[in-house]
Order: structure tokens, then sequence, then C-alpha cells
């Protein structure tokens, strides 16, 4: 269920003023906000700090069930074509899942009706590959690599893509004066609580209020 932006900045001031801090602008809550989800957001899904040598992610997707729920809005699958180049465009999932992706994975639909998981293959790879028997893109080890405007899935020919995509979160809009310009947010309760904490703590680290950021540090470890 999309939260109203004004349930959203109810809730936060009822965090910063048990800490006897003054509430927000509209204005200031709204940038505060996005920029706090998008920071809890890309901690759980983009992991840089877990790359390991290779520089692959050891996890991408979310950690548990827990994480499955608590971010379920953000996680959408739906079955595209592509064309007979094996050209998937950015713009039709984009559209398909109303938002920006994040991060996707494929899996191919292949001439017996089975759907076959995708190796991402990455460019400096990829013609090598091509050339090794073993791993040179099939029906039944399908790969995809990506383009300026398109997703290119191979072997080359018309299919149905299972796209799974973690789309960024909705921008929150809260303007106090006129009511018709808000934008709710697309996050559960679980993952606003977070938020609200994370912003909590940066809002302390401004006002120098060094109670306000342990408590909601903790707070947010919590959530």
């Amino acid at each position: 269920m999309a939260r109203n932006p004004l349930w959203v900045y109810n809730r936060y001031n009822t965090i910063i003023d048990r800490a006897g801090d003054p509430s927000m602008e509209d204005w200031e809550f709204t940038d505060q906000y996005n920029l706090a989800s998008l920071s809890v957001f890309k901690d759980c899904f983009g992991n840089n700090h877990m790359r390991n040598q290779d520089g692959d992610l050891q996890y991408a997707w979310e950690m548990s069930d827990t994480d499955t729920v608590k971010w379920q809005p953000l996680i959408i699958e739906k079955e595209i074509v592509c064309d007979g180049a094996g050209k998937l465009n950015t713009t039709t999932i984009e559209t398909a899942i109303n938002g920006k992706i994040y991060h996707l994975r494929f899996d191919r639909k292949n001439t017996d009706g089975d759907y076959r998981y995708c190796r991402f293959v990455r460019h400096n790879d990829r013609g090598i590959q091509a050339q090794n028997v073993f791993k040179k893109p099939s029906e039944k080890y399908p790969i995809w690599s990506g383009y300026d405007t398109y997703y290119l899935l191979e072997p080359k020919a018309i299919r149905t893509i299972r796209t799974t995509v973690i789309k960024y979160p909705s921008e929150l809009v809260l303007d106090l004066e006129n009511p018709a310009n808000n934008k709710p947010t697309d996050l559960t309760d679980s993952a606003i609580d977070e938020v609200l904490w994370r912003m909590a703590a940066q809002y302390g680290i401004q006002i120098r209020e060094q109670e306000l950021v342990q408590n909601s540090t903790m707070q947010e470890k919590q959530q």
C-alpha cells in the first residue's frame, strides 16, 4: 500500500520531536527523505562493500525472506518479447515496470517452452566466450550483455523473456501548501521506518545533536 507523504511526515516528526528538535519544512523533508531512501536502498541491494577481488557481488538480491517482504513493492516480474536481433530496449522494460531499473535478471523461453536462466557476460569476455564451444550461447545456456539503450540476449531470436527487476524507489513529494502536488512513497512500512531513522541520524549530524544521531542509528539497525 502506497503511503501518503503526510503520514510519513507526521511519523518522522514523532521521531525527531522525541529528541526535542524542530520539524522540517516540506521541501526539506522531500529532499532529505529521497536521499535517505536511496541510501538505505543501496545499502541493501548495492553491496559494493561486499565485492570480491573479481568485482562480483556475493549477493545482489535480497538476503532473506524478510528482505523480500520488506522490499516487495520494488521487485517486479514481467514477460517481455525481445526482437529477432535479441534486443530488449531499456525503455520497454521501464515502461512495463513503471519505474527505473536498478538491477535485473533474465530467463529466456527456449524452443521447448522452458525458461532458461540467462548468464550475464562482460563485454571483454563476450567475444572470447563466443569462440569457446563450452561457453558460447545456446538455447540451453543463453547469455546477456548490456548497451546504451538496450540489452542483448543471445542466441539472437524472437523469444519471450521473463524479466525480473529491482526498481529504484519512487520519489516522495510533500507539499503542505498544495496537497495536490503530493506524491506517495511505494515502500512498505518496514522500509519507511528504516529510511526515517536514517533521516533522523543525518538530521542529528546537521544540527550537531549527538543523542539524536546515536539513538537513530541504533533504531535503524533494529528495523
